[in-house]
């Protein structure tokens, strides 16, 4: 389930905009299943195929593959040595237009026993320039109740 601030909702199976109140169009839902994969690897819930291995900015990385079941095809790079992925890469069509998206991940940090990614590098909208975000605050094991209620 994934709530992007206060205003969408999506819990696996349905999409809703909180304010201003309204569905998010079908076509759309894939979009929202993609966000939540970049967070948390989508090869820990659906069959993954592996690939080889292939180098990645002069890491070995194992090359791993997963079709989401709205058909998104994420795949993912991790490295050999840490296990943890450095990469990870959407590819969909959304309206009948095909796209490709990226991130990277480092500055990876134990929250509550977990090794997490705390610094995300992607391509800006424009294709040239580089956006980073970094994760200043990560609660995990929140109470859920009420978080994902969808009128």
């Amino acid at each position: 389930m994934e709530k992007l601030g206060e205003s969408l909702v999506w819990n696996g199976s349905y999409c809703v905009l909180l304010n201003p109140p309204g569905p998010v169009p079908e076509e759309e839902w894939k979009d929202n299943e993609i966000d939540i994969v970049w967070y948390f690897p989508a090869f820990f819930d659906y069959p993954a195929e592996y690939l080889g291995v292939q180098t990645v900015n002069g890491v070995q990385t194992y090359r791993v593959e997963v079709t989401l079941p709205l058909g998104a095809v994420m795949t993912y790079y991790i490295d050999v040595e840490t296990d943890l992925v450095l990469k990870a890469a959407a590819d969909f069509t959304l309206y009948e237009e095909a796209h490709h998206a990226e991130r990277a991940y480092s500055d990876y940090r134990t929250v509550d026993g977990l090794l997490y990614p705390h610094k995300f590098t992607y391509p800006g909208r424009d294709g040239n320039s580089r956006l980073t975000a970094t994760i200043e605050k990560l609660e995990i094991n929140l109470p859920l109740e009420g978080r994902f209620t969808i009128p």
